[in-house]
């Protein structure tokens, strides 16, 4: 989107659902159709603009219906120094990225991978929300986790790491933990959400 204002502006992008293709009559937005900006847009799809400056940003429609649809897109747009009334049309990001790491520790969103090693790990990668055939492997390298994902074939791959706190480690934040340590050895459970054992090495 290039301005051809002569002086800066605020801006945002909104929609119109054409009637038929000459787009001069429109409709309320039917359900099954979607109108969403995409993860890989370089600009936002609202904010301010300068004179001849130009904004750069993708709009993805998905139409789950048997009928086809003309979409016009306009600007909402307004002087500087106003506060712009916002329609707020475009609101929903498609995601385009090829791979998105999601990172959870004891269920919870992080930021980052731990810190430390003594953590389970269990790696679950899905594609538009499906099972995919991607997969991840994570490990500890000596000094950090490191993550590795394999056959990805498609975008909107989403891996998710989630790290589980040692049952060791919770049993040494607990009073005679120690003790209990050294008297019955490293601990080990079972998971029935993960369908697997998990064993708390030293």
């Amino acid at each position: 989107m290039l301005s051809l204002n002569n002086r800066d502006t605020k801006y945002e992008l909104v929609y119109k659902v054409c009637s038929d293709a000459t787009c001069t009559n429109f409709i309320d937005k039917p359900a099954g159709l979607s109108i969403m900006y995409s993860s890989k847009s370089v600009d936002s799809i609202f904010g301010e603009i300068h004179q001849s400056e130009a904004k750069r940003f993708s709009i993805v429609v998905d139409n789950t219906t048997q009928t086809t649809y003309y979409i016009l897109v306009e600007v909402n747009a307004g002087f500087i120094y106003n506060t712009l009334e916002l329609q707020n049309l475009i609101t929903d990001e498609y995601n385009e990225e090829d791979l998105i790491i999601k990172t959870l520790i004891d269920g919870v969103d992080a930021a980052t991978f731990p810190a430390s090693y003594d953590y389970g790990v269990i790696t679950d990668c899905q594609t538009n929300g499906f099972p995919t055939s991607a997969y991840g492997v994570a490990g500890w390298d000596g000094t950090k986790w490191i993550l590795n994902v394999y056959s990805v074939t498609s975008f909107r791959t989403v891996c998710t790491v989630d790290f589980i706190t040692s049952l060791k480690t919770k049993i040494l934040a607990q009073e005679g933990g120690s003790e209990a340590i050294k008297n019955k050895g490293t601990p080990e459970f079972w998971s029935s959400k993960w369908n697997q054992w998990f064993i708390c090495y030293n």
